[in-house]
């Protein structure tokens, strides 16, 4: 099991992987839903 993650590293975490998704599929594809998918929570 992977160790919790602080906060600044979450937040990093979700910004780079939001920027990542915009990048490959545009940035109305973006949702909370698929965002949370791709990172696990």
């Amino acid at each position: 099991m992977e160790a919790r993650k602080t906060g600044e590293e979450r937040r990093r975490q979700i910004l780079d992987t939001m920027l990542r998704m915009a990048g490959e599929q545009g940035p109305d594809a973006v949702t909370t839903k698929a965002l949370a998918a791709r990172i696990g929570v």
